[in-house]
């Protein structure tokens, strides 16, 4: 839904703001965006599935 790509553009941004902080973060960037989506639909209690924000991210691969 419309909700759920503004909330993974959220997340990319958030990522990348985190990323120039601190560039030496043990983290990869793929890792860093999973759990940020996890703990997002998490914080939502999304009923939709827990695949909802994992296939959106399938989708822009």
């Amino acid at each position: 839904t419309l909700y759920e790509i503004s909330c993974f553009f959220d997340v990319l941004l958030e990522i990348s703001k985190s990323c120039e902080l601190n560039p030496a973060a043990e983290r990869s960037w793929a890792e860093q965006l999973d759990l940020e989506l996890l703990r997002r639909q998490h914080l939502l209690g999304s009923r939709k599935g827990e695949n909802s924000y994992k296939s959106s991210l399938d989708l822009t691969c």
